[in-house]
């Protein structure tokens, strides 16, 4: 398999309906990035020499129009959604010299044109030396596809000045089509407004979305990498509208099917301001045809990706040189009333050794001779101690939940203390377990995380955590919300995260995510002899 390739197909296309077929072809071999180009057949055998103009390569858009590419480019990336939907689609329209990530196959329906001079066209257009070359057997492939030819678009104008806006957290192909849309309807420059946190809290699971700054930077190299000849200009936005409001020169916003009352709204501001109005391009959304629970919308959807990313390997564990491999030790963690306890029986139903730390921290002052009864006292006064001398953990907890020094003050007092019973379970369950979970609310307050292999932390919103305090611990509103400010935040604890759980919606999804994350851990364990 190679990372990445390029596939040339001619134009005009001698058979719209095999984009699906060759898009299939190219994704045996290639797993991560496929670019696709556009040659005019009479213009593909002169010319290779590149232009050195804005580091590009010599344009397509001098061979193939921009009103061409607007027949074909975004139903490239509709089929692609459906066929090869884990591959990163790249459809060149004035491309840079060195793409991002340099092909190593070439695939053509060019089948009158020897091997030899594709090797000199991907060293002319993407300065690469290619591994292999392959040619699509057009005559004698069966087409089992049933796309129809793209009709022109019913708006073909073509602009000085466009601009977007979105999120853009996991550039997918529904993002593609939009963008895709704006950079072959723009002559000079190209504005596209990033939504900032300020107004992603709103969305479901936004924090497993990218900070502004990354999305902004993928997306840059993105269109970068596909078009350099236009003034690219991204900022951060903070409101519905950005730079919509402000741009005088902009004559036209693309919008989604969805974001047209947005549009309207833009327009009806710039009117208010003495500003002219801008044409509304409307793109339909893409279909998702991918679904993996029945949570996920109808449409292609960062959102739908987000909750895919529920129980998958987020980021690569830290090697644990003061760990054995076996056995392989997760830290369970979250915030209060998050579904930790639920998790874990699901992994002891799957073979996995639980330890509850919170419960062995209990222990630790659970009565006079415990361990750290007599500091714990010594500290927070008598008035924690009920009629019979035993620690009464709610009045306790009024204290150290109302004061976060004081509750990091109880942590160093009892964490410590819990670490040696839980090195005793440890030593007790991996007789029979090579997985052993710790649960524990405070694993990365404690600093704990060096003692696992993985962090797995569980999440759900702030107001679902006070509905399940109210009810389950007979808690006022202020109390919860009071317990929940005095923990990390869910975006801390997502940061530091391996894997990541929300149980949010119904078991049987939560017990889904559990299955997931268990199956992609066992094939990545660590080998034993």
């Amino acid at each position: 398999m190679f990372v990445s390739g390029v596939v040339v197909l001619s134009f005009p296309l001698k058979n719209v309906t095999r984009i699906a077929s060759h898009l299939q072809r190219a994704s045996r071999l290639v797993e991560r990035v496929l670019y696709v180009k556009f040659e005019r057949s009479s213009a593909i055998a002169t010319n290779l020499k590149p232009s050195v103009e804005n580091n590009c390569s010599s344009s397509s858009v001098e061979n193939v129009s921009k009103q061409d590419l607007l027949r074909l480019v975004p139903d490239v990336y509709r089929i692609a959604s459906t066929e090869v939907p884990s591959i990163d689609v790249r459809v060149l329209i004035n491309p840079r010299l060195q793409l991002a990530f340099k092909p190593e196959v070439l695939f053509t329906d060019f089948d009158k044109i020897e091997q030899e001079f594709w090797l000199k066209y991907a060293t002319s257009r993407f300065s690469v030396n290619l591994n292999k070359v392959e040619f699509f057997d057009c005559a004698d492939e069966n087409n089992k596809h049933n796309e129809t030819a793209s009709l022109p678009p019913s708006d073909t104008q073509i602009f000085n000045n466009v601009c977007l806006g979105g999120t853009f957290d996991d550039l997918h192909n529904g993002h593609k089509v939009l963008l895709n849309e704006a950079l072959l309807r723009c002559n000079n420059s190209f504005t596209v407004g990033v939504t900032d946190e300020s107004m992603i809290k709103k969305k479901s699971l936004w924090e497993l979305i990218a900070p502004v700054e990354q999305r902004i930077n993928d997306l840059r190299d993105y269109l970068q990498d596909i078009d350099c000849s236009l003034k690219l200009t991204i900022v951060p936005i903070s409101d519905p509208f950005g730079p919509a409001i402000e741009d005088e020169n902009l004559d036209c916003l693309i919008v989604s099917e969805e974001t047209v009352p947005g549009g309207k709204k833009i327009n009806e501001i710039r009117q208010n301001k003495n500003m002219s109005s801008v044409h509304l391009f409307i793109v339909n959304l893409v279909k998702d045809k991918h679904h993996q629970s029945s949570l996920e919308e109808d449409k292609i959807s960062s959102s739908s990706l987000r909750l895919r990313k529920l129980g998958t390997l987020l980021r690569k564990p830290e090697i644990r040189p003061n760990l054995p491999n076996r056995p392989y030790l997760i830290g369970i963690t979250g915030g209060i009333a998050s579904g930790k306890t639920h998790l874990c029986e699901k992994m002891k139903s799957l073979g996995a050794g639980i330890i509850n730390c919170d419960l062995l921290a209990h222990k630790t002052y659970s009565n006079v001779d415990a361990p750290a009864y007599k500091q714990i006292v010594d500290t927070f006064g008598k008035s924690i101690l009920n009629n019979e001398s035993v620690i009464d953990r709610r009045k306790l907890g009024e204290i150290v939940f109302s004061d976060p020094a004081k509750l990091n003050l109880l942590n160093s007092i009892v964490w410590p203390a819990t670490a040696a019973l839980v090195e005793e379970e440890i030593s007790r369950l991996k007789k029979e377990c090579d997985i052993i979970v710790l649960e524990a609310a405070v694993l990365l307050e404690a600093h704990w995380e060096y003692k696992v292999h993985e962090v797995w932390v569980s999440i759900i919103p702030e107001e679902e955590a006070v509905t399940r305090l109210k009810s389950r611990n007979l808690l006022t509103d202020a109390e919860a919300r009071k317990r929940i400010s005095s923990q990390l935040s869910n975006i801390e604890r997502v940061k530091r995260a391996h894997v990541v759980f929300c149980s949010l919606w119904d078991y049987n999804f939560t017990e889904s995510q559990v299955d997931k994350a268990w199956n992609l851990l066992r094939s990545r364990l660590p080998k034993t002899n």
